[in-house]
C-alpha cells in the first residue's frame, strides 16, 4: 500500500488548519500536520507568516538550522517580494524546486499544483551557505553597499544615509540568522553609527567603504 502523503502546515493562527485540511482534500492520500517532528524530509511544509520576520525566523531558524530539515518550503504571506527592499527575498527567485512563495490572496490550484513540483533540498549546508553565509546573501549585500556608497548617483544624503543603515541591518540579521561572531555584529552597529551621524559627504563615504571591506574579508564561520 502507497504511504500517505504529509503536509506540515506552521501557523500561529489555529484556526487555519480546518480551512486547510479542506482544501487539501483535493489530493488524494494526503495529511495534514502541525508537527515538524512526525514528518520526514520528503513532504512540503507550508509557513503561514504574518511578515518577513516571522517568514526568515521561520524558514531559516525554526526549519533549516534548529530541525535541519530538507524539506520543500511553501510560503503564504501578504507581502510582494521584492530583494531590493529585502535581500532575503532571493530565496525565492532561484530556479530551485525548493522554495514557493504565494502572495495572499493566491490561487488555490496553483498552490496544490506546486505540492507536484517541489523538491527536497540535496544539501543543506550548501543551501544555508549559499542564501546566508559569505559569498551568499551576505556577499550580495556587501557588494550593493559598496555600489551604494561609491555610487555618483543623485541621491540626498538622507536617502543615502537610509540605504546604507537599511542594508547595514539586513547583514546583520543574515549573520544572526547563522549564530555570527559578536565582534563582526558589533561592528555592523559601529558603522551604522557613524553612518547615522554623518553628513554622506564624499571623504566620509570612502571611509564607510574601506570599513566595510574590511569587514567582508572577515570569516563568518567558526
Amino acid at each position: 500500500m502507497k504511504a500517505r502523503d504529509q503536509i506540515v502546515l506552521i501557523s500561529e493562527n489555529e484556526e487555519l488548519y480546518k480551512p486547510f485540511e479542506r482544501a487539501l482534500g483535493h489530493l488524494e492520500n494526503t495529511d495534514l500536520l502541525h508537527n515538524m517532528q512526525e514528518d520526514n524530509n520528503r513532504n512540503a511544509i507550508i509557513i503561514y507568516a504574518a511578515d518577513r520576520e516571522s517568514l526568515y525566523k521561520y524558514l531559516w531558524n525554526e526549519i533549516r538550522l534548529i530541525h535541519k530539515k530538507k524539506n520543500p518550503v511553501i510560503v503564504l504571506s501578504y507581502h510582494e517580494l521584492d530583494s531590493s527592499v529585502d535581500i532575503r527575498d532571493k530565496v525565492f527567485e532561484k530556479l530551485w524546486n525548493s522554495h514557493a512563495y504565494f502572495q495572499i490572496p493566491f490561487n488555490l490550484k496553483e498552490l496544490l499544483n506546486s505540492f507536484k513540483q517541489l523538491t527536497p533540498l540535496k544539501n543543506l549546508r550548501e543551501t544555508i551557505k549559499d542564501y546566508a553565509d559569505n559569498p551568499g546573501l551576505t556577499g550580495i549585500a556587501f557588494h550593493e553597499l559598496r555600489g551604494l556608497l561609491g555610487s555618483r548617483e543623485d541621491l540626498s544624503p538622507v536617502e543615502r544615509r537610509d540605504k546604507t543603515c537599511s542594508l547595514l541591518s539586513q547583514i546583520k540579521k543574515i549573520l544572526m540568522v547563522m549564530d555570527g561572531k559578536e565582534e563582526i555584529l558589533k561592528c555592523i552597529d559601529n558603522i551604522a553609527l557613524q553612518v547615522k551621524q554623518s553628513s554622506m559627504s564624499e571623504e566620509e563615504r570612502n571611509k564607510f567603504i574601506l570599513l566595510i571591506q574590511e569587514l567582508a574579508k572577515e570569516d563568518f564561520n567558526e
